[in-house]
Parts: C-alpha cells; structure tokens; sequence
C-alpha cells in the first residue's frame, strides 16, 4: 500500500513514458490534484519509471514497473475519492440560492442576463490548470495505467460498444413543460428514448403526457424540489423533508434517478439521496468549475453516479456561443469520449431561451442525427446505464499493485 500521508492538496504536474503515453494525448503534462503534498517524499519506487511527478520537491518517479508489476506512490482509491468528492476545491453556491424569494420570479430577460454573468465568472475559472474545459485527461490517463477494477475506469460496454450515449432534459420551469413534445419528436425521429428530468413541486405536471414518455421507452427522472437552488445548503431534516414531498411523483412514475437544480451539491444532500433513488446525475466532469474529469459511471454515497460529460447546453449558450459553437464543442467532445470508451451524457433544456430556441433547435437535432450515424454507439437511458454498471462493474481497487 502507498504510505499514509496527510496534508492539503497538491496540484502536481504529470507526465508519462512515451511508450504509455495515449495516443489521443498530444498536449505535454497535464496537471493533477494529488492529495499528499508529501507524495513521494522518501519513498524508493523499485524498477523502471513510467511517470513523473513534479510537485513540491522536484521531479520523483510517481509510477514505476518492476517484474510486471506497477509500483504507485500514491493510493489509487483515496485519490479517486479526492477527485469525485471535489475536496480540491471549493463549489459555492449560487447567488440565486441566497435570495429571499425563488429566483424564477425575476423577469425573463433579467435573469438571463444573471445567468450570463455568472457563466462569464465559470469562464474565467476554467483558465484554472483542473479540471481543464472541456476535456480533463487526468484520471482517464490514469485509470488507463491502473487498468481494470480502478474506480472511474470506463466498462466494457455491451455489444462491443465503443462509448454509451444517454440523452437528458432538464425540465426547469412550465416553459420547459410545454416545449417537451418539440424536443421528444426530434428525439425519436433519432432513435433516442431520453431522460426528462421534471421539478417535484414547482409548476403543473402534464401525467398524460409522462405516462407516454414512459410507455414509448423514455424515462422520467427528478430535478429537484422546486428549482430554487437551495437544496443542497439546506440542514438535513429539511433536505429529508423536501424529498420525501416529492415521494408521490417518484412512485407515480417510477423514478430512479435525481439530478440537482443548477448542479447544486453537497455532501449531506448525497447522504440523504439513497433513500429516495438508485442513481444521481449531477456532478459533471468539468462544467460548472469543478468536476474531477472522471467520464464513467462510479459509486458516490451509495448511489451510481453518472456524470455529465458532454457540456450543457446551458453552459454553452449563456456563454455567449452561436450555433455553430455549441456544435463544434460538442463533436470535440464526443469523438474525445469515443477514443477513451467513456460515457457521453447530453443535456439539453426544453426551455426556449436554451435548446428549445429555433436556432439552437437545429444544433441539437445536427448533433443527434452525428450521433445516431456513429458506430459502436450502445445508446440507454441513464437508468439503464445505471443498471448496467451495477450488474457489471468489477469491485473497485484500492492499492492493488502499489509497493509495499
């Protein structure tokens, strides 16, 4: 096992052998939130070194091979969980969450402009070396040495797949409910079944058109209490009680999934999650200025975690991006996440000021008309997938393979 060192995170340069190098890796070192600052300090790795770790005391073997065997001068499980837990660094959350009354409640067009602004300040802390937008190589590059069983580690796939695909929606407010039927015909004009996450208690539900959802193969997930973004900072029995009011909609219509309002999370919201669905869909691996670039499913508080890989929608378009933009980002993506045999999870909001909007209607529709062309494409819901991996997924690792 790696020794038992302590401290805060260190962001720590790394760089491979040419002969482990990926070859979809071409940008020199990366950098990496390893958490011991002490990494390899007066520890002798046996054998050929493999990779390099430059951080507070000067480049040091970090992976090394003797006999077939790796040596790590780290621990593979707890600098997974250092990346999925986001301890490197901090999530704030929104303004929006801190104002006295829910924030839908602001004019159209001003609370676009907020979203703007706050993309803009998202933007500025992407220029951050991790996770680096929209692709962090680091832990793929890892689990990649480490092989199968390391946590994080794309699966096999069924079928032979190269990469799963799941479709989502987030179903914000009434706007959204109405434009669900726009975004479902282009959806199965493709051949998608997607997930249409709907907020528990904040607008009317249309249950006949949730029960066609379900019986044309898509599913219905839960995207928060009300949208007000608060959740997540609430003290524990009000989270409980939240989630337990949305108890009806869940067995109504059988959801398994949750995904927080504006991506909003903490730990005891994650805690509390279990008792109420099987999976979760809210950490990204680098949307929303943190994510620990992890691009397949894990176990996070109990709970399978898919996380979302493919930048949102809403990301990109209250980032300033045209059309042509948004679906540049999105091929980037995507033929990155068929190289590495990740998971490709794409939003899109039914909204009109988001995907619902004519012009970025046609993006969307491009995008998934690409995605339906590719091969080796293993196309699932996000509870299938989840399912999935929990039937399939090889018990995680923890210091397998590290010295002694």
């Amino acid at each position: 096992m790696s020794p038992a060192l302590s401290g805060p995170p260190v962001l720590a340069t790394v760089e491979l052998a040419d002969e482990i190098r990926p070859r979809w890796w071409t940008a020199g070192p990366c950098r990496f939130p390893f958490p011991f600052p002490r990494l390899a300090r007066g520890l002798t790795l046996p054998g050929e070194p493999l990779a390099w770790i430059d951080a507070d005391a000067g480049p040091r073997p970090l992976i090394t091979r003797a006999s077939g065997r790796l040596h790590l001068a780290f621990d593979p499980a707890e600098t997974f969980s250092h990346l999925t837990e986001e301890r490197y660094t901090n999530v704030p959350a929104p303004v929006t969450s801190r104002l006295p009354f829910h924030y839908h409640r602001i004019p159209h067009a001003l609370r676009l402009l907020l979203g703007r602004m706050t993309e803009r300040w998202r933007s500025r802390k992407r220029t951050s070396p991790f996770p680096q937008w929209p692709i962090e190589p680091g832990w793929t590059i890892l689990s990649g040495l480490l092989g199968p069983g390391t946590p994080g580690a794309p699966p096999v796939w069924p079928d032979g797949a190269r990469v799963a695909f799941a479709l989502c929606h987030d179903v914000d407010d009434a706007e959204g409910v109405r434009h669900i039927r726009t975004l479902r015909a282009i959806d199965e004009e493709h051949g998608f079944r997607a997930c249409w996450y709907v907020v528990g208690r904040h607008y009317g539900h249309d249950e006949a058109l949730y029960d066609s959802l379900l019986s044309s193969g898509h599913e219905i997930g839960l995207h928060d209490y009300n949208h007000d973004n608060r959740l997540a900072s609430l003290p524990p029995r009000e989270i409980r009680r939240r989630l337990e009011a949305c108890r009806p909609l869940i067995e109504r219509f059988r959801i398994a999934g949750f995904r927080s309002a504006s991506l909003v999370r903490s730990g005891p919201m994650f805690d509390i999650l279990p008792k109420h669905v099987r999976y979760d869909s809210t950490i990204p691996d680098t949307d929303s200025g943190a994510g620990g670039g992890v691009v397949a499913p894990f176990r996070h508080h109990g709970l399978v975690e898919l996380p979302l890989t493919l930048p949102l929608d809403s990301t990109l378009i209250l980032a300033g991006l045209s059309p042509r933009e948004v679906l540049a980002i999105w091929r980037m993506k995507w033929e990155w996440l068929r190289e590495v045999g990740g998971l490709a999870v794409l939003t899109a909001h039914p909204e009109p000021h988001f995907s619902a909007n004519p012009k970025y209607l046609r993006v969307y529709a491009q995008f998934l008309s690409e995605v339906a062309e590719s091969q080796g494409v293993w196309r699932a819901t996000p509870r299938g997938i989840a399912e999935f991996w929990e039937r399939s997924s090889a018990a995680p690792v923890s210091g397998r393979g590290t010295s002694a």
